[in-house]
């Protein structure tokens, strides 16, 4: 099923509402405990849910507090990305390539390392 969206940053939204509700009612998360892991200079819209796990200190300045449960890691690094994941982690949310700072692929190991811990992997289109 593939709700109707209007813009990039709903279907970003949706995505992160409907890892965290699977984690909670099928991977069995702790309430409250919904860990969503992303990478360094990722674009993937302008809402304070999104903003909330930028680095980009234009995004950011003077919009907190911020919404709580994402851990960034460095982009293409398969080794961060595999020491983040843990039981609390429902989703690795990220753009397979990357184009807000200039063009950088990711590494096609992503999609087995969020494989073998039962986590959703939703990939965003490019910047």
């Amino acid at each position: 099923m593939a709700p109707p969206m209007n813009t990039g940053a709903e279907a970003v939204e949706t995505a992160i509402k409907t890892a965290r509700k699977w984690g909670y009612q099928v991977k069995g998360v702790p309430p409250g405990q919904a860990k969503i892991i992303v990478v360094d200079g990722n674009f993937h819209g302008r809402t304070v849910t999104i903003v909330s796990f930028s680095d980009d200190p234009k995004a950011t300045a003077e919009f907190g507090p911020f919404t709580p449960g994402f851990v960034r890691v460095p982009f293409g690094d398969g080794d961060a990305l595999r020491s983040a994941i843990d039981d609390n982690t429902v989703a690795v949310l990220l753009e397979p390539i990357q184009g807000e700072r200039g063009a950088q692929v990711s590494s096609p190991r992503r999609r087995a390392i969020c494989g073998r811990s039962a986590s959703c992997l939703p990939l965003t289109a490019c910047s």
